[in-house]
């Protein structure tokens, strides 16, 4: 290598450390030590002096992970120096997914051998150490460099290809146990790529994207992540980024946000909302006075970035409202309507914004005003929404939706149908006794299995299907209001209400 006099010792080894020679380097001369402050023309060496370079060897119980990964980082560092040795570039790619692998078999060899010598050692879990052990030897730094230095050379695509073994769902190639520990990995590939290609780059937003959902993950947190703070400040600039695309693309003529923009914004909306609200004493909505005035905290700038995202909601609502005001059938909008379906990413985006306005209370305020003023729209939505397990949040609003409206959210909030099931229960009951025999039955059977298919049939006689089974729910819920069985008690002012009966 050349270095220039007013070069330091520490960029020489920092040179090296980028060319995978690893990263605790120190450099000895005649048996002294150099300080990596002292200039290279401070030290006076004679020509052709020897110096020895030396790295600190880590005790691990996976030397193979070690091994693997500095190699990883080495053949990529060598790539980026000789551009015409394109055969270890090449290898890249499977080199990365043997290191998924290995971190994968450490996984299995704890479960299998808890009689290891390491096992003292081995504190948490392996494929999360392994995946720590990848990023301490600067093999992402190694696989980003290697992307960034020329778009149009092969090396990029190996590059690219190697970081991609991050970002498949495939259980073959990401298996279930190592994909929840990926987030420290994904993190940094996202730092790295944001700072070298840009925010725009495709790969750096299949990594965001990918951090996203690892996140949401019920164990994708990983433990040097577990303070709330911490973990929110780290997340918060990407969740930034995604919410100006949305608001981008809901400044559009068509109001219309991609799929991935929402499914994103969900995912990371979460993952804050989670943090928050562990962040919170007691769980309940934070202190005004931590972000009424503009601060340089996460609190105040997730506070602004859900501000920022209502008043484009609100804004989009204003202008369905218009289209509703100068349509003929404004009160009465068909379910089949494909303008109301597509626009239906507004509901998406109002329900994230309720569970975000659990931390501030003025959101959750400044959120009922944008309902109470858009009612119509708001019914229109609802109405003309699909299944949604998370639109309950609705319930708190009820006042504001119509009778249609209502109906089509308790109807998507009740669990799917199904028209095929494995198994039946099958029950066969004899008429006279009706009750007990039903009540036998049902005590008897799973909970999973009331929920599936019912085979009904009553004795000596030939009729089943669903209709027998009508009649069997007919019969039974007559039954159990009947003033003989006296297990409840008409209410003395409307008798279509019943009350348990107290005197049993």
């Amino acid at each position: 290598m050349h270095a220039a006099w007013d070069d330091t010792v520490g960029t020489v080894l920092g040179y090296l450390a980028d060319r995978g020679y690893g990263r605790d380097l120190r450099l000895v001369y005649a048996g002294r030590q150099l300080s990596p402050e002292t200039a290279l023309a401070e030290l006076r060496l004679p020509p052709d002096s020897t110096l020895h370079l030396l790295s600190r060897l880590r005790s691990t119980p996976y030397p193979d992970a070690w091994q693997l990964a500095s190699y990883i980082a080495s053949t990529a560092a060598s790539a980026k120096s000789d551009p015409v040795n394109t055969s270890a570039a090449s290898s890249m790619v499977e080199l990365v997914k043997e290191f998924i692998l290995c971190a994968h078999r450490a996984n299995m060899r704890q479960r299998h051998d808890r009689d290891s010598p390491f096992d003292a050692q081995a504190t948490g879990d392996p494929a999360a150490q392994c995946l720590q052990i990848f990023r301490e030897a600067g093999a992402p730094f190694a696989l980003v460099r290697l992307y960034a230095a020329n778009p149009r050379s092969v090396f990029h695509c190996h590059a690219q290809s190697a970081i991609k073994c991050f970002l498949t769902t495939d259980p073959s190639a990401l298996p279930p146990d190592v994909l929840p520990v990926t987030a420290l990995v994904l993190l940094e590939f996202c730092g790295l790529l944001s700072f070298s290609v840009g925010k725009k780059d495709e790969l750096y937003r299949s990594c965001r994207s990918m951090l996203a959902s690892v996140l949401c993950l019920p164990s994708g947190v990983p433990p040097s992540m577990k303070s709330p703070s911490k973990l929110i400040e780290q997340v918060l600039p990407f969740a930034e980024e995604i919410v100006g695309v949305v608001m981008d693309e809901l400044a559009s003529l068509e109001m219309t946000v991609s799929s991935k923009s929402l499914e994103d914004l969900s995912n990371f909306f979460k993952v804050l909302r989670q943090q928050a609200l562990r962040w919170v004493p007691n769980g309940g909505p934070l202190p005004k006075n931590l972000y009424t005035s503009e601060r340089d905290t996460w609190v105040w700038k997730l506070h602004e970035m859900s501000m920022n995202l209502l008043n484009r909601v609100d804004e989009c609502l204003k202008r369905l409202e218009m289209d509703l005001s100068l349509s003929s059938e404004s009160r009465g909008v068909n379910v089949t309507q494909s303008r109301w379906v597509a626009r239906s990413h507004m509901l998406v985006m109002l329900t994230q914004l309720d569970f975000i306005s659990m931390i501030y209370e003025d959101l959750a305020h400044n959120l009922r005003l944008v309902l109470l003023a858009h009612r119509d729209p708001l019914n229109a939505l609802v109405r003309c929404s699909k299944r949604n397990e998370h639109l309950h949040w609705l319930v708190k609003h009820k006042d504001l939706l119509c009778f249609e409206a209502r109906r089509n959210l308790v109807l998507m909030m009740l669990p799917e149908g199904r028209d095929e099931y494995g198994e039946l229960h099958e029950m066969l009951i004899d008429r006279p006794h009706l009750l007990d025999e039903s009540f036998e039955y049902i005590i008897q059977a799973k909970p999973s299995e009331l929920r599936g298919g019912l085979f009904m049939e009553f004795k000596n006689e030939e009729a089943t299907g669903p209709g027998v089974l009508r009649e069997w729910f007919c019969m039974v819920c007559q039954a159990l209001f009947s003033p003989q069985q006296v297990l409840f008690s008409p209410c003395p002012s409307d008798q279509h209400r019943f009350f348990l009966n107290g005197n049993l």
